[in-house]
């Protein structure tokens, strides 16, 4: 480096001899102590100090140091130790300190976000660069709290955390999830829309099948999502005897009195039985081990089977028993309730057969 300071020296003055001294001068001035100025690297990226230092040739003279910060990207110059403007010699060190982003080891005290809005949230956690934060939402039965409105968090205000740890923020929703409203009594379905605001209307609807009272049909399903002042109509059966013609009654008796002498001929140490297909002996099997009698002894018993509703089993059954001259029906629902698809259990009691209709 000495070296080539002389050799610039001695030219300089050989040409200032020669009478060009002004334009010699600013040579000399710029390149012969080999000094460059320093710019502002302040804000620029690691890439463009990078390629400064190689066009320079600096490598030896500047000095790449990191810190974490808050507010800087990665691999962004916060500081340098050298102003823009100065002239870095060759006995020089230019210090750039270079950004690592934030610390994932700091701790934050969580603040207290009671009666705040989602967004003021979101902005607190997204300052502070936190990864792992969920929102969740919930309905209160307070109408006048506000969607989105904070209402709790885990884990609580006051606790330390890491800005990678989760935290489940809930808020309030507007939307409100239904409850199998077809599983509940009248009062209770009532006493559900008074707590949330939807308003129920009850309509009634004759049925053959169903007794009186019975939820016939809801017309909002399981699981679905209402708001305040929604209204949810909720059809309530009336009991209705289907009218049975006399041609029925006439094939009921003709059929009474064929079992009677079947029973007769059999004689009471045959220990008479039948099959399921419904011929006309005393007794009768319908496929699940009950013994149906009377009027009801040919009625087709389905297989075992999964129904996708009460209404859809009250159909199929329906449509089966008015095909049955002197056959009724008893329809109940929900003698068991558990998750799950409707099935149906089916029993006989003489000229009646009984649906049990239960959800698991």
């Amino acid at each position: 480096m000495f070296k080539a300071k002389f050799i610039i020296s001695a030219i300089a003055a050989a040409v200032l001899t020669a009478g060009t001294g002004t334009a010699v001068y600013a040579y000399y001035n710029n390149g012969s102590s080999n000094g460059i100025a320093v710019p502002d690297f302040v804000g620029s990226d690691k890439a463009t100090v990078e390629n400064w230092i190689e066009k320079y040739d600096t490598e030896e003279q500047v000095q790449l140091v990191y810190d974490y910060s808050e507010d800087v990207e990665v691999d962004i110059v916060m500081e340098q130790s050298l102003e823009e403007g100065a002239v870095l010699e060759a006995d020089d060190t230019l210090q750039l300190t270079l950004s690592l982003g934030p610390d994932e080891k700091a701790l934050f005290e969580l603040p207290d976000f009671t009666g705040k809005k989602k967004a003021e949230i979101e902005e607190w956690f997204n300052k502070y660069h936190f990864t792992a934060v969920t929102y969740v939402y919930e309905a209160v039965e307070d109408a006048s709290i506000e969607k989105d409105t904070f209402i709790s968090m885990t884990p609580e205000a006051g606790n330390e955390v890491l800005r990678t740890d989760a935290i489940e923020v809930k808020l309030v929703t507007d939307e409100i999830t239904v409850p199998d409203l077809a599983t509940m009594s009248r009062e209770d379905i009532q006493a559900w829309g008074d707590k949330w605001g939807v308003t129920i209307s009850f309509e009634e609807e004759e049925s053959e099948m169903l007794q009186d009272g019975a939820i016939a049909s809801v017309s909002v399903a399981n699981g679905a999502i209402v708001k305040r002042g929604d209204t949810i109509v909720v059809k309530i059966a009336k009991h209705v005897d289907r009218p049975v013609s006399e041609e029925a009654q006439q094939q009921t008796t003709t059929q009474q009195q064929t079992d009677t002498n079947s029973n007769a001929n059999a004689g009471s140490g045959s220990g008479a039985s039948s099959n399921n297909g419904g011929s006309n002996n005393d007794s009768s099997n319908n496929g699940s081990g009950s013994t149906v009698t009377n009027a009801c002894q040919a009625f087709w018993y389905p297989p075992e089977e999964t129904i996708e509703s009460a209404s859809e089993a009250q159909s199929k059954f329906g449509a089966i028993v008015s095909s049955m001259a002197g056959c009724s029906a008893t329809y109940n629902e929900g003698q068991y309730s558990f998750d799950g698809s409707w099935s149906y259990d089916l029993s006989n009691n003489g000229n009646t057969i009984n649906f049990y209709i239960q959800k698991y």
